[in-house]
């Protein structure tokens, strides 16, 4: 993993962390969803629980793989700060069979933030997975904001359709929320399975 992240209150910096270069992705099937539905956590910071801990939840189909659920927890400077959004409806992030070339749109939320997203698939590549090679296919995503917490973010995903998962993402937001902004920046690759 590599990145960054900053926040600001107007012009006063009150908080700029590197992320660590480890962690880990924890999948596990999502309590009170649907059969096919998956929590994933990342605690960026593994060894301090709640500096920057956040929870995905995707449900798969037949067509694709959607975004159900998302909560990031974040403390800089002793002040934690907390968000989460239910979509309804759920986001695709991966259509199913994917192709390159191929493109939609997402919008949606709840009451506190919604979102307006587009993807594309631009490419195909092959990652190193341990000893694995795995075709991955490269999905880009614009997405922006507005509500309780508004910006943009950008994301591109390597998804692999054999492992159901991105194996390599990058992210890059923008936002403000409670008087703040903030920014963050981060790649995040997957080196082997369990």
């Amino acid at each position: 993993m590599a990145g960054s992240e900053k926040v600001k209150f107007g012009i006063v910096s009150f908080c700029n962390q590197s992320l660590p270069t480890k962690t880990h992705l924890v999948i596990s099937k999502a309590a009170g969803e649907s059969a096919t539905s998956y929590n994933f956590d990342v605690p960026y910071f593994p060894n301090n629980a709640g500096q920057h801990d956040e929870r995905h939840i995707y449900r798969y189909t037949s067509k694709g793989a959607y975004l159900q659920y998302e909560a990031a927890t974040v403390t800089c400077q002793g002040v934690r700060q907390s968000s989460e959004t239910s979509f309804a409806p759920p986001q695709l992030r991966a259509q199913l069979p994917l192709s390159v070339g191929s493109a939609w749109t997402n919008k949606g939320g709840d009451a506190q933030r919604q979102e307006s997203a587009s993807s594309k698939v631009t490419r195909t590549e092959i990652l190193p997975v341990g000893h694995e090679k795995v075709l991955t296919y490269v999905i880009e995503t614009t997405t922006s904001f507005t509500g309780s917490e508004s910006g943009s973010r950008t994301q591109t995903w390597w998804y692999s359709p054999a492992w159901a998962m991105p194996l390599k993402w990058t992210e890059s937001i923008s936002g403000q929320r409670s008087g703040a902004s903030y920014n963050e920046n981060v790649t995040v690759s997957v080196l082997s399975r369990p």
